[in-house]
């Protein structure tokens, strides 16, 4: 069915009302049926909003002894850099990698950007939304790589970490959940300590098969900060990419870096 443009019903409408009642009843009538047609717009592109979520920021920062000030600095970077790709809608959590387990105590924050109402035409307030949001996450970017903890935590417990990040995908599963890892993936704790002993893939296969892996279905993860020019990195790489694999997650081989100047260049689609 054809609609008719909200301007042309509402003239219909006042011209066969303009005998009836005055011209200031008639002009206010007006008025008020104009605003209804523009709230039916909103609610429309709302609801066409509702329908694409934005993407959900996960970033996990490791601050473990293992890490150089030149590496955090980098990672800190890298995480800045998130205000030149979030958009309306969007929502960033930020918490640092664990050390021993969830009975560590952690820093963790997270916040959403207001969507837009409709994302074809963004309004003012939707880019001071953004400015307004830019300037927080700096804020709290530096506080997640706190000066007085960072390359002084003394294990790096990343398996903890990745069940903690599908926690925060599984509980809004309309987004699409980029994870981002600031780390060497180099897992430090009792039971595996890649510092000195690489497991190999087996333990993935046991793992699965005993279902201890996370759940990271729909996880798309970058890695910032790890080892990609050695033999040994390279076998720890391989580890992370069977793992994420079996975990039902996305690491591919491109978003396992070293060094990255910004999110902009990491692919996730």
């Amino acid at each position: 069915m054809t609609r008719r443009p909200a301007s042309r019903h509402v003239s219909g409408v006042m011209a066969r009302l303009a005998p009836v009642i005055g011209l200031a009843a008639l002009i206010a009538l007006a008025a008020f049926m104009v605003s209804l047609a523009g709230c039916a717009a909103d609610s429309q592109a709302a609801s066409k909003q509702g329908l694409r979520p934005g993407t959900h920021w996960i970033v996990a920062a490791d601050l473990s002894a293992s890490r150089q000030p030149t590496q955090l600095q980098e990672g800190q970077d890298f995480v800045k850099g998130l205000t030149r790709v979030v958009r309306n809608g969007d929502a960033v959590t930020l918490f640092r990698v664990y050390e021993r387990g969830f009975a560590d105590t952690n820093f963790i924050w997270t916040s959403e950007i207001s969507a837009a109402r409709d994302p074809d035409k963004p309004r003012p307030s939707d880019s001071l939304a953004l400015i307004d949001f830019a300037d927080e996450l700096t804020a709290e970017v530096t506080v997640l790589f706190n000066p007085s903890k960072a390359g002084k935590l003394q294990g790096t417990d990343l398996f903890t970490t990745l069940h903690r990040a599908a926690e925060l995908a599984a509980a809004d599963p309309r987004r699409r959940h980029v994870l981002i890892i600031v780390s060497d993936m180099l897992q430090s704790t009792r039971d595996v300590d890649m510092e000195r002993n690489l497991p190999d893939t087996t333990w993935i296969r046991r793992a699965a098969n005993d279902r201890i892996l996370p759940n990271l279905s729909g996880v798309c993860a970058v890695v910032i900060g790890a080892d990609v020019a050695t033999a040994r990195g390279k076998h720890v790489q391989a580890f992370w990419e069977q793992y994420f694999r079996l975990a039902g997650g996305d690491l591919r081989g491109s978003n396992y870096r070293n060094f990255a100047p910004s999110p902009e260049g990491m692919s996730c689609s």
